[in-house]
């Protein structure tokens, strides 16, 4: 799915990471696709996607829709409806993960997701509204 987004900071230290406001939340991403110079400030049609790198932990949660950043990493908590094999936080919905399958019995249920880091992919420019 494609989201508006704003970059609030581009990191000086590390060329990919971003801080974006997407629907009312605030995520430290990895950039994952940018075939353009971004500014901060500005807004941009984005698509979110998450990695796993080793351990697919997934768990039944009573925690609150949301993401919970780990430590000072790109590494997060995401706590969501899990839906027909996908994950959704209200207007956000992450595309469908091949794992995820494996966790049909939860469908319809609040899951907690650790993923490694959420990535964006940068799509066009576009303008404030």
């Amino acid at each position: 799915m494609l989201y508006k987004c704003k970059i609030k900071k581009l990191d000086n230290t590390i060329e990919e990471a971003v801080l974006i406001e997407i629907n009312g939340y605030e995520l430290h991403c990895f950039i994952s696709y940018c075939p353009f110079k971004i500014f901060e400030n500005q807004f941009y049609e984005v698509e979110l996607s998450y990695e796993i790198f080793n351990d697919y932990i997934l768990d039944k949660s009573t925690s609150n829709i949301g993401f919970r950043k780990i430590d000072d990493s790109f590494k997060y908590e995401i706590t969501a409806e899990l839906k027909n094999n996908h994950l959704t936080l209200q207007n956000i919905q992450f595309e469908e993960d091949e794992y995820l399958i494996n966790y049909s019995y939860l469908d319809n249920c609040l899951v907690t997701l650790t993923v490694d880091r959420i990535s964006v992919s940068f799509i066009r420019e576009i303008q404030a509204a």
